[in-house]
């Protein structure tokens, strides 16, 4: 299993990924993704962000 990234967000990058994932304009992929550096933002585990998205570990 690849190493957990820790990813480091500003209040306003947070506020943008958000507002990306609650848009009903934001395309799937990128809903997905911003939900994916969310979670990881959280420091929520690779494997735990797949099983959330309903994607392969390799994805995340």
């Amino acid at each position: 299993m690849p190493a957990q990234i820790m990813i480091s967000l500003s209040q306003q990058e947070r506020i943008e990924l958000e507002k990306a994932v609650l848009s009903r304009m934001t395309s799937v992929r990128l809903v997905g993704r911003a939900k994916a550096i969310l979670m990881s933002a959280d420091n929520t585990p690779s494997y735990k962000i797949a099983e959330q998205l309903g994607v392969a570990t390799k994805t995340i």
